[in-house]
């Protein structure tokens, strides 16, 4: 047991080494769980996030395992971040000449205020790095902009120090790059070299973070999710036009991209997705040209930073909480959009415009009317789902022998490694073994095959198709027919294939299935619950998931 825990476990420094990579590691988590059989051998997710990992010991020595704290904390550095952004907007954002209100930052600031996509930051551990994250981003993106208009040196160095602790709070702020990048190459009348010269701090930053990552051998390996386009430039461009459209469609319309995770769902969101960038363009050309040339500049820089951070944010599946960094770009674009067209609407409704007003009340709709209903109906909807499985990780408690190993035939991922991680967090009792026999969400047929085997067929699917599989292993080592897997007390043979994944496993056991040491588990239900094997030569039906 006391491998078991320092397998899977980080230092309170380095909180987000979840896999090392190292085969030795993934076999232990493998034979003691919470890794399923199947996993990469060499499966590596290691991000090096050293600011965010204190700072989240902090909080947990702080709060202990109470929400109400992390939750406080968590909006208290949104607001400094929100006005921090709201200067920053009207910093960038010029007055027109028969303007006395900053029209288009106020409503930049408004609609990232209240981004549903930020309601994330404050319901999931999981994505509480990001507001370290953005919060010293935009500090050193302000700061950058004061040195390089003011020359106040002061400001380029507040901006090498916010970068450098964003930087080591996650590796997304690394798109402050090129936010930075996107506004030498809009807005200032130097000559090349010279721009080159005053981002040559930043850029020598990141070419010193990039060296550190790699050598500690931080990265993403032998997963579907996560593709590099050094090391594989096939997949990532390959996967890149679907990953922008999807994106671009949360942005816009607030399609969730857990619809890209649904097969049967691809092909609706890269349509959305692509009549969403085409009506952006649409009503943000005329309010390009409508600007004033100052006002131009920002539309194109902002736009610019936007587009490559999404391009840095394709490598990863897409989620919502990402978005928040080019979120910062696309509040601009629509500040200039509302503006433009709310203009056009003052001096009257004209047939030729009415296309693109009906796509501004739409946009008007979802970001402004529609996403701060949603800042109520989320948070609920997460404290409620988390409630539920804390519940269910602390009712299961079907330990009652010493060296017990729990087999489950059929569960949702999270139940596997969330309920793993969350019975160690509550030191809860954990089995010697904690095997995930399948996590395909399909219809289960298990069938007594031998006195200690089980075979396992798939319906209607097949493994290593779903979200939480393609994230442990990837398609290019797939699993084979004949392939053989052993585990202390369990072979493992794949029967039968298809182009996707395993249709038909053997499972032999060391020992009778009877065996009061071998408990079995299912859900059923959505119901967690033990169950007994079936009889030799008799099967067991378990719903799809």
């Amino acid at each position: 047991m006391e491998n078991q825990i320092q397998d899977y476990g980080s230092a309170p420094f380095n909180l987000f080494k979840f896999f090392s990579g190292e085969p030795g590691q993934i076999h232990n988590l493998k034979k003691s769980g919470p890794l399923p059989w199947f996993a990469h051998p060499r499966l590596k997710i290691y991000f090096f996030r050293p600011l965010s990992s204190v700072l989240i010991s902090l909080e947990h020595l702080l709060f202990g395992l109470s929400p109400l704290g992390y939750q406080v904390h968590a909006m208290l550095l949104y607001l400094i971040f929100i006005s921090i952004l709201s200067q920053f907007f009207h910093g960038i954002i010029f007055l027109e000449s028969n303007q006395n209100v900053n029209l288009a930052a106020v409503i930049a600031a408004l609609i990232y205020t209240v981004s549903p996509m930020a309601t994330v930051l404050f319901g999931s551990m999981a994505a509480h790095h990001y507001l370290f994250v953005i919060l010293f981003l935009l500090i050193s993106l302000t700061a950058y902009l004061k040195w390089r208009v003011r020359s106040s040196r002061s400001g380029l160095f507040i901006a090498i120090i916010a970068y450098c602790l964003g930087l080591s709070a996650g590796e997304a702020s690394l798109g402050l790059l090129l936010y930075l990048c996107a506004y030498e190459v809009a807005v200032p009348k130097d000559t090349w070299m010279q721009r080159l010269f005053r981002l040559s701090p930043m850029l020598l930053i990141t070419i010193i973070y990039l060296m550190i990552y790699f050598g500690m051998g931080c990265g993403v390996d032998g997963s579907d999710h996560y593709l590099n386009p050094l090391s594989m430039p096939f997949d990532y461009f390959k996967e890149l036009p679907a990953r922008l459209l999807i994106m671009v469609a949360d942005l816009s319309f607030g399609i969730k991209p857990a619809l890209w995770y649904i097969e049967s769902k691809r092909l609706i969101t890269i349509i959305i997705g692509s009549s969403a960038f085409g009506v952006i363009l649409m009503v943000l050309v005329p309010a390009w040209h409508s600007a004033s040339k100052n006002n131009r500049a920002t539309i194109l820089w902002m736009g610019l930073g936007t587009i490559g951070n999404l391009l840095i944010l394709a490598m990863a599946p897409p989620v919502s909480a990402r978005l928040l960094l080019p979120m910062i770009g696309f509040a601009v674009l629509l500040g200039f959009i509302f503006k433009h067209w709310w203009g056009i609407l003052r001096h009257g409704i004209k047939i030729s415009v009415l296309f693109p007003i009906l796509v501004c009340f739409v946009l008007f709709y979802i970001h402004l009317i529609k996403a701060p209903c949603q800042w109520f109906r989320y948070p609920a909807q997460r404290y409620s789902a988390a409630l539920n499985f804390t519940t269910e990780v602390h009712s299961f408690n079907i330990l009652t022998r010493p060296h017990q190993k729990i087999i489950f035939l059929n569960h949702p991922g999270k139940i596997g490694f969330y309920g793993y991680f969350m019975r160690k967090l509550y030191q809860l009792p954990l089995p010697d073994q904690w095997w995930p026999l399948s996590i395909a969400p399909y219809q289960h047929k298990y069938i007594r095959s031998g006195p200690n085997e089980l075979t396992l067929e798939i319906m209607d699917g097949q493994m290593m198709g779903s979200f939480t599989e393609k994230a442990l292993r990837t398609s290019h080592l797939p699993l084979k027919k004949g392939d053989q897997y052993n585990l202390p007390g369990l072979k493992i043979k794949i029967v039968n294939v298809n182009k996707i994944g395993p249709t038909k496993i053997k499972f032999l056991f060391d020992r009778h299935l009877e065996d009061p040491n071998l408990c079995f588990a299912a859900s059923i239900d959505n119901c967690l619950q033990q169950i007994k094997p079936p009889l030799y030569g008799q099967v067991l039906y378990l719903p799809k998931i």
